[in-house]
């Protein structure tokens, strides 16, 4: 698949890898370059694909780049979740939206190629959704301990969101129902949120 990894000297500049990363993955992530050739990528980026070798050694490494620059950003929910400067509640729904935004724009085609495609980075992917329902976990343990949510089990109630996100591993489950993963993560702990906090 595509040109073999060469043993050129890479550049070391990671202020252009991260600029170039953030140019290329709204692209990536819509489906349209993930089978790209390295002149493809090259076209858009506007440089030479001598110049895209200097910094990348492969297609692959590119994606992998893609896919860690989304992650960083998804996992940006965290910080959301866990801010004591704001009421409890209102950390719940702003990591969600957080989470949320930064979901969009990543189509269901994307995700079944990378699944087909790129195993060990679809893993990498689950990896990072299964540590994010351990800090949900976290977060409902507090809820319950300061009498903000019901008196549910903590630890079901994190099994419930990482049941849910393994029916998610499969792309083809959203696209024949006509979902995205953006809107079927947001909706999801949206109606969970009716369940679990107590009503005033």
């Amino acid at each position: 698949m595509g040109r073999k990894p060469t043993n050129k000297k890479r550049t070391d500049n990671p202020e252009i890898r991260a600029k170039w990363i953030k140019q290329l993955s709204p692209k990536y992530l819509d489906g349209s370059l993930i089978k790209s050739t390295t002149s493809d990528i090259a076209k858009e980026l506007n440089v030479s694909k001598a110049t895209l070798y200097k910094y990348f050694e492969s297609r692959k490494q590119i994606l992998e780049a893609v896919v860690d620059f989304k992650i960083q950003e998804v996992a940006e929910f965290e910080e959301a979740l866990f801010d004591q400067s704001i009421p409890y509640e209102q950390r719940y729904f702003q990591a969600v939206q957080v989470g949320s935004v930064h979901l969009a724009g990543i189509s269901n085609n994307f995700l079944l190629d990378l699944k087909d495609w790129y195993p060990e980075l679809w893993k990498k992917v689950f990896q990072f959704m299964f540590y994010a329902t351990d800090k949900m976990r976290e977060f409902y343990e507090q809820g319950i301990q300061q009498g903000i949510l019901n008196d549910f089990d903590p630890k079901l109630l994190a099994l419930t969101d990482r049941v849910f996100i393994t029916a998610l591993s499969d792309p083809q489950f959203l696209i024949d129902n006509e979902l995205s993963l953006h809107h079927a993560i947001n909706d999801y702990f949206l109606i969970k949120s009716k369940g679990i906090f107590k009503k005033e």
